[in-house]
């Protein structure tokens, strides 16, 4: 048993055959399905495991466009999440929401690295959401 954690996902069903080899049956995985269009699904897990991080990575280097979010575990915070174009953004949240961001204890700013990677995140997070909204509008 590891760390888990409850998390919200919303997924390309394009992309079902992918998700359906990393778990098995994804929707076997989802306590719950809480929307589904045509071409999207978003669901709940109440206890994914470690917050699903080496799954969602593989998803999103197969491909898999989605996006989502999930709460604190024991050794993490809870965070926002995406996969899109190859790539899996993830950018720390707080329990109320807005991100959260290391600084730099000497300068009190944040690392340049950090920065940008931030900044690729989020820039990523939006893609994703902006490809799944215009997904679900389409007929």
């Amino acid at each position: 048993m590891g760390d888990r954690c409850w998390l919200r996902i919303r997924v390309r069903k394009e992309d079902m055959k992918i998700w359906n080899k990393i778990f098995g049956d994804l929707s076997n995985c989802l306590d719950e399905t809480e929307e589904e269009t045509d071409k999207t699904l978003t669901g709940v897990c109440y206890e994914a495991n470690y917050g699903w991080t080496t799954e969602l990575t593989d998803a999103a280097v197969r491909g898999c466009v989605f996006e989502g979010e999930s709460a604190a575990g024991d050794g993490y915070g809870p965070s926002t999440f995406a996969g899109f174009d190859g790539d899996f953004f993830v950018v720390d949240t707080g329990h109320d929401g807005g991100y959260v961001v290391a600084l730099d204890e000497d300068t009190i700013s944040i690392p340049p690295a950090e920065k940008e990677r931030l900044r690729k995140s989020i820039r990523g997070i939006a893609a994703a959401r902006k490809a799944l909204n215009k997904l679900e509008k389409q007929k």
